[in-house]
């Protein structure tokens, strides 16, 4: 069964919690005087933890202290949210949140927390553009046939995602929707890598993934790339036009991740925390180290990454409704 999601309460929730601290918490003002925590949800060598590091190697430039990044991957993301939870609200504890943790579990799983009141909302840090590629013989030249291929045998296509309720799931089927096709979904928990391997080996038809997973095999002639699911990376692979461009105009789809901590961080620190962010995530050797593994430095304050996280929230509750998607 899943959960509504009521706009109204989750824009005053967030409101309370992007940078707002209660009258009670210290400020204390040699902050930071130890090291830094940063967790990642994921295990290491993924798109999240090699931006993490990136950024935490400047970010402790910027800020004198150390900055450690703790991987806790596994269950959803719910075990780096545990993590989170359990910390005390000074500002030396965040997590790299992405849409899966702020947008998606809420609304398919028990989460142990509620996105509008249990977190202070820092900063986004990055969007990763997803592509849309098939198998390198499939009988579709752009996105128009590709669609038109769909249409004439939906049935017998398969796509990959990481499983039911996963950033590429809802995605995939988001664009399904608009296109008003339908096909069946295959699932691959280990991520991107697996998914892309059965697309190669022809044992799936198509699949949105990140670039770095997918480049080679694209510029190799094994996959074919259609369009860009949100802006897209101006330095890869340009001739590749967005959703938008190619015949979806209301498609949209850039998956996020941003800086989190637990609800209450005094808002000074807070502050002070999400300009260190926008400095670090604003160096052009920053942002290029980004955009050549495929992601792109996107930082928006507080406020910013809580308006992202409502909008993705409503474009998934939407999909997840209209399709009746249950982990149950």
């Amino acid at each position: 069964m899943t959960k509504t999601l009521n706009r109204r309460a989750l824009c005053a929730g967030l409101l309370a919690t992007a940078i707002v601290a209660p009258a009670f918490a210290a400020e204390p003002t040699d902050w930071p005087n130890r090291p830094l925590r940063v967790i990642i949800p994921f295990a290491p060598g993924g798109a999240t933890d090699v931006a993490a590091r990136i950024v935490g190697q400047e970010l402790a430039k910027e800020l004198g202290q150390p900055v450690v990044i703790e991987n806790r991957p596994g269950g959803n993301n719910l075990i780096a949210a545990r993590a989170l939870l359990s910390s005390k609200p000074d500002g030396y504890t965040v997590m790299a949140a992405g849409a899966d943790a702020l947008s998606i579990v809420p609304l398919l799983y028990d989460a142990p927390y509620k996105v509008e009141q249990d977190f202070t909302f820092i900063a986004s840090m990055m969007t990763a553009p997803y592509v849309l590629v098939a198998r390198g013989d499939f009988p579709a030249n752009n996105l128009k046939e590709f669609t038109e291929r769909l249409r004439a045998d939906g049935t017998k296509l398969n796509y990959g995602s990481f499983g039911v309720g996963s950033v590429t799931h809802l995605g995939t089927q988001m664009m399904l929707n608009q296109m008003g096709v339908s096909a069946t979904m295959i699932p691959y928990p280990g991520g991107t890598a697996p998914a892309v391997q059965a697309l190669v080996a022809k044992q799936i038809d198509f699949i949105l993934t990140d670039v770095p997973g997918s480049l080679q095999f694209v510029k190799s002639g094994q996959l074919r790339a259609y369009a860009w699911t949100g802006n897209g990376l101006k330095g890869v692979l340009p001739e590749l036009p967005t959703m938008a461009k190619a015949g979806l105009p209301n498609y949209f789809f850039d998956p996020y991740v941003g800086i989190i901590a637990p609800a209450g961080v005094p808002a000074p620190i807070a502050e002070k925390l999400s300009a260190a962010f926008k400095k670090v995530l604003t160096l052009e050797s920053v942002r290029k180290d980004f955009e050549s593994r495929g992601v792109v430095a996107t930082y928006l304050p507080g406020s910013g990454l809580r308006e992202q996280a409502l909008t993705m929230a409503q474009q998934m509750q939407k999909v997840i409704n209209e399709n009746r998607i249950s982990v149950k």
